[in-house]
Formats: structure tokens, sequence, C-alpha cells
């Protein structure tokens, strides 16, 4: 028996969820996928991006703006931000695990600011109960420790937008031992004036330095090999679902999908 591609996407982009999230994985959506995974603009943890673009051939009120989903704020609370400021060039980061201390789920929370989402962070992260909240400990991305459901969410943010994609840059975040308390707790309402709560921080011991440092190259490298893997399953998924349904493909006049890299 041949291998079933959209029960192997599923399986796929249902990791670290509680229950199976259903999917429409058509022609259309793999063609789509396949495009935006070879178009794909992956860059290194910085603001190099909105640097970029105010500089060289492009002019500065080409530069986008950004709410940033960090740990106090709710998506719910960037999103009334950004619909009362209302301007087209000041849109939304989507972090892979900050809504953990804002007492959100990540799914949720991804699916409130997906309209306004045009930059993303990736990395890992599992939840640390904290009375009535969750602070967020930093892990290797994509590691048994990670509980992020983070190929659901990086495949739904790659199909957003129409025609071109809507996310035009995936920030390589990997913070392993970063800790962030709970900010939000469960017994909190809206519009709260947020007490004061420990900062987050990666601890960082000067003795160990040469040890911490060494650890951080191996672990960017994972994390950069992880997704890249990560996206070529994706990729090899969609055109092999093209392979299979090649007579409807043909009838309904689309391309098949480029090779993986």
């Amino acid at each position: 028996m041949g291998i079933n591609p959209v029960s192997k996407f599923s399986q796929l982009i249902n990791n670290n969820l509680p229950k199976i999230e259903p999917i429409v994985f058509d022609t259309v959506i793999a063609q789509k996928l396949c495009k935006r995974i070879d178009g794909i603009q992956l860059y290194a943890h910085s603001y190099s991006l909105i640097h970029n673009l105010t500089h060289g051939s492009l002019k500065s009120t080409d530069a986008l703006e950004f709410g940033y989903q960090h740990e106090e704020f709710k998506s719910t609370d960037i999103v009334k931000t950004l619909k009362e400021v209302d301007h087209p060039r000041i849109n939304a980061l989507f972090d892979f695990t900050n809504m953990i201390n804002s007492y959100e789920q990540p799914l949720p929370a991804l699916r409130i600011m997906a309209p306004y989402t045009r930059q993303v962070h990736l990395k890992g992260a599992k939840a640390i109960k904290e009375g009535k909240g969750y602070g967020q400990a930093g892990v290797v991305q994509g590691s048994v420790e990670d509980e992020m459901p983070y190929a659901r969410m990086l495949y739904e943010l790659l199909i957003l937008g129409e025609t071109k994609p809507q996310v035009i840059c995936f920030g390589l975040e990997q913070k392993v031992n970063y800790y962030a308390p709970a900010y939000r707790r469960a017994d909190e309402g809206e519009n709260l004036i947020i007490p004061f709560r420990k900062p987050s921080e990666t601890p960082y011991n000067e003795e160990d330095g040469e040890r911490i440092l060494l650890n951080e190259r191996r672990w960017v490298s994972n994390q950069v090999n992880f997704i890249k893997r990560l996206l070529a399953e994706m990729h090899w998924l969609a055109t092999l679902y093209f392979e299979i349904n090649k007579k409807e493909i043909s009838q309904n006049g689309q391309q098949s999908c480029f090779s993986p890299f």
C-alpha cells in the first residue's frame, strides 16, 4: 500500500496538539504550500529586515512597524491596538511561545492575530504551571521538550495571503534556557494594570561562558536544520499529493510543484 499524503500531512501538522485539528488538503492548498515554501524568507532573529527596508533601494516609507506579541500582552490586546491605530504599515509580529505567559493557547492566539501578522518568531518552549498562570522555559525547537504545535503554526502562517505570502519574515529565535514568568492569570480581567513581575531572562555564568557560547552555536545550527527538514517534509507531501492526483490537476489546468530543496 502506498503512502497517503493527506493522512501523513495531518499526522505531521497535528504534532503536540491535544486533539486532531482537521485540515483541508487539496490541490489548491498543496500548490500554494509548495510555492510558499520555495519562496520562504528565513532570518536569524533580529530586526534586520526592518533595518534592511530602511536602506538601499527601498525608501523609509516602505518599512513596516510591528505590534510585538510579548509575554505581557494577549493577542486580543494587540489586535485591539492595531484596529485603533488602523494604519497599513502597522502590523503584528506573532511569537511561537509568548502567548503562554499571557494565559493563552498557541493556535487560538495565532488565529486571532492572523489577519494582522506579517512577521513571526520561531522558537520552542515548554509551559511551567505557576499558580493561576503559566511561565515558559525555552527549549530546543522540535525536541521532545518542545510543547508547541510548531508544525501546525508554521503551516497556517505559510498559507496566509491569497495571491502572495502575507508573512514576509520568519525569524529563527532559538532561546534555550530562557525563562519568563507568568504575567497574566486565569482570575484576572481584561484591561488590567499588570502588577510588577520579575523580568524574563536567560541566565549567563561568565565562568562558564565558553561552553554556553559553543552550545548557542550548536542550538542555532539545530534549529536551522530542523526547520529546513520540516519544510522539506511538507513540500514532499504536497508534491506527492500532486503526483497522485495528476488527472485532476491536468483537468483544472494547474501546475505541479517545484522540486523540494
